[in-house]
């Protein structure tokens, strides 16, 4: 599990290369790593978004949403064992 030093790398690094991108949408690999809403509730909550800036709480990483300007809410990331967010434009091979 990833310690604070490295959460808040991560959220720098989010915060250096995500800050003002929109997002289009997702996938859900495995419905049980959305605690709510439903996985396609949360994907359409999502979808059309923007992302403002990144906080740290603890070892969650928390992201300020905007739609059309106007807050929209955050999305709440905890890195699970792995200390990884892995972040892509297309699926893997």
């Amino acid at each position: 599990m990833p310690e604070l030093p490295e959460v808040e790398t991560v959220r720098r690094g989010l915060n250096d290369r995500t800050l003002h991108q929109p997002i289009a949408g997702g996938e859900v690999l495995l419905a049980k790593t959305v605690a709510y809403p439903e996985p396609e509730a949360f994907l359409e909550a999502i979808a059309g978004c923007e992302l403002v800036e990144w906080h740290r709480r603890g070892k969650y990483l928390l992201a300020d949403l905007t739609r059309k300007g106007k807050p929209a809410g955050q999305w709440g990331v905890h890195l699970r064992m792995t200390g990884q967010l892995i972040c892509s434009k297309s699926p893997p091979p």
